[in-house]
């Protein structure tokens, strides 16, 4: 273990801290795998992808091929923000392609993602492999998927999609290869799912932009409760559609 890290005027702890942002996220093109279990998983299943393994004194250090930054205590405690007191990866981050509004659309449904809260877009992600969609439209609100609060709650699902980077949610066209999630439309039963085609999500709060909304379709809800979470229609969407093509086999 090399001398520990002790001053946060060093430009690795600097550049360390910024990995908790998506700028600086796509500025390096590096991000953050916090927790015992995923850091166990990557550098099983993936090990190629990690660069190097942040620690502090009398931590853990695992058996990686990459660099070793170790940090004092203190400043270890900065760059855990999830307190997981366990080894820290840096991993890398692939290139994110544009979308391409008038090109062919990949096979199977592609979601379309608006949801600013790496948290709840997480979720999206763990619940969008959990029913085997692989390709993901990144709206421009959307967070990072690499932030890594969004690789923790994808509980380690993140690297098996195809991202893309998209416009505004302000300025989404739907034609008939679109479907559009609101808690405002006819209900889910009514509607086919597109094949190839898009799925759109809300955003959080504002849901999706008024002029969205009219060919929506919806979840049918108790009148009680206003709305669900995203990332919970978002599971409550592609179970049915995951039921609808068991049914038709």
């Amino acid at each position: 273990m090399g001398t520990p890290i002790e001053s946060r005027d060093n430009s690795t702890f600097k550049d360390l801290k910024r990995l908790w942002t998506a700028k600086g996220i796509r500025s390096h093109g590096r991000s953050l795998v916090c927790g015992q279990r995923l850091v166990n998983e990557i550098l099983e299943q993936q090990p190629g992808v990690v660069k190097a393994v942040v620690t502090k004194p009398n931590l853990l250090e695992p058996d990686v091929a990459g660099e070793i930054i170790t940090l004092a205590p203190e400043l270890f405690g900065e760059i855990d923000q999830l307190g997981t007191r366990y080894p820290i990866l840096i991993v890398e981050v692939p290139d994110i392609p544009a979308w391409d509004p008038e090109g062919n659309l990949p096979s199977g449904l592609t979601v379309a993602l608006p949801l600013q809260d790496p948290d709840n877009l997480g979720l999206a992600l763990r619940s969008a492999a959990a029913f085997g969609i692989q390709n993901i439209l990144l709206l421009e609100e959307c967070a990072h998927p690499y932030h890594p609060k969004a690789i923790r709650t994808a509980s380690g699902t993140t690297m098996g999609f195809q991202f893309y980077r998209g416009a505004s949610v302000k300025t989404v066209t739907p034609d008939a290869n679109w479907m559009l999630l609101s808690q405002d439309g006819r209900p889910l039963s009514e509607a086919e799912f597109p094949e190839p085609g898009v799925l759109l999500v809300g955003s959080e709060g504002p849901g999706l932009p008024d002029a969205l909304r009219r060919s929506a379709v919806a979840i049918p809800i108790s009148p009680k409760v206003e709305s669900l979470n995203a990332a919970v229609s978002l599971s409550v969407v592609l179970y049915e559609r995951s039921r609808r093509q068991a049914s038709s086999t």
